[in-house]
């Protein structure tokens, strides 16, 4: 069994999610090979200073756009599937009860 401190295991989490050291990913491409690993990002459509799966992809993507995540989107991919729509207004239904 391989045994790891808790600071090796944090450089590995940090470094797998593109937090830390040199850009792993670039461009479009590396937006959707940044999804593909992570396995999924959420969309949320509340874009109270940027959408969160736009500030997730900005700060791991060198070079990333806000258009290239419509660009994914809206092409046939694998990718497309990976992105949780969130909606946050329907939280709640009428009258104050969750649904």
């Amino acid at each position: 069994m391989l045994t790891i401190s808790l600071d090796q295991a944090r450089q590995f989490m940090l470094v797998k999610q593109g937090l830390i050291g040199r850009h792993r990913f670039a461009g479009k491409d590396g937006a959707y090979r940044y999804v593909r690993q992570a396995g999924c990002i959420q969309f949320d459509p509340v874009d109270a200073c940027g959408r969160n799966a736009e500030l997730t992809l900005q700060s791991r993507v060198k070079g990333f756009r806000k258009q290239m995540l419509e660009e994914l989107l809206k092409a046939p991919n694998p990718c497309r599937g990976q992105l949780l729509m969130t909606k946050v207004t329907s939280l709640y239904q009428p009258g104050g009860t969750r649904h």
